[in-house]
C-alpha cells in the first residue's frame, strides 16, 4: 500500500491487535471520504469488512473496487436493523468489521455522539471493539470539498475493549460513551 502512504503522508501510531480468531469491530471517528482507506492501511495485512450503502455499488470504477474490497452493501435509507444484521453476519463469520460509531462524516471536524449499534453488536456477538482516532483527513478530503488535497493523515490505534456492561440500553449507552471517550482521546493526543 505504498501509494496511500505517499499521497496521504500516512502515519500509523500503535499496533493492530493480534489476529486470534475472535471477531473485531474497528471503530474510528469519521472525518473524510478517505477514512476507510486510511483505516485499512493502518490494519494491513488484516482485511476489514466495511458496510456501505448500495448506492456506491452503482458507480462505474468505485463500484468494482468496493466489491473487490469485500464491502457488504446495505440499503440506502433503509432501517439500521439491516446494517446491524449485515455486520452481525460478518462478525459471526469471524471477520473484522469497521463501523463508524457516529454514523456519518463530520462537516465541522468535531467528533459527534456515538450511536449504540457498536455496543449492541459487541454485546450480542462477543466481539472486541478497537477504538481508532483519525487526524488530518478532514483537511485532505472532507465532505465539503470537491477535490482531495495533499496533506498529512495519522491513524491512532487504541487497545481493544470488551463489552462489560449490563445487557440493556443503559449498559449499551455507557459502553458507547466510554468508546467515544477513547476515540476522542486518540484523535486529539
Amino acid at each position: 500500500m505504498p501509494p496511500a502512504r505517499t499521497l496521504l503522508r500516512l502515519r500509523v501510531v500503535g499496533r493492530p491487535p493480534a489476529r486470534d480468531g475472535r471477531a473485531l469491530i474497528v471503530a474510528p471517528n469519521h472525518q473524510s471520504w478517505i477514512d476507510p482507506f486510511a483505516v485499512q492501511y493502518a490494519l494491513y495485512p488484516y482485511r476489514l469488512t466495511f458496510l456501505m450503502t448500495e448506492l456506491f455499488y452503482d458507480l462505474p470504477v468505485a463500484g468494482l473496487y468496493f466489491r473487490a474490497a469485500g464491502t457488504r452493501p446495505i440499503r440506502e435509507g433503509g432501517p439500521s436493523v439491516a446494517g446491524l444484521r449485515a455486520a452481525r453476519d460478518a462478525l459471526d463469520d469471524g471477520e473484522w468489521v469497521s463501523l463508524f460509531p457516529e454514523g456519518r462524516i463530520t462537516t465541522d471536524g468535531e467528533i459527534g455522539e456515538g450511536r449504540r449499534g457498536i455496543a449492541r453488536l459487541a454485546r450480542r456477538t462477543g466481539a472486541r471493539v478497537l477504538p481508532v482516532g483519525i487526524r488530518g483527513a478532514i483537511e485532505v478530503y472532507s465532505k465539503m470539498q470537491p477535490k482531495p488535497r495533499l496533506g498529512r493523515v495519522s491513524v491512532h490505534l487504541g487497545e481493544p475493549m470488551e463489552y462489560d456492561e449490563s445487557a440493556d440500553r443503559d449498559g449499551e449507552q455507557r459502553f458507547t460513551e466510554r468508546l467515544m471517550g477513547h476515540i476522542r482521546t486518540l484523535a486529539s493526543e
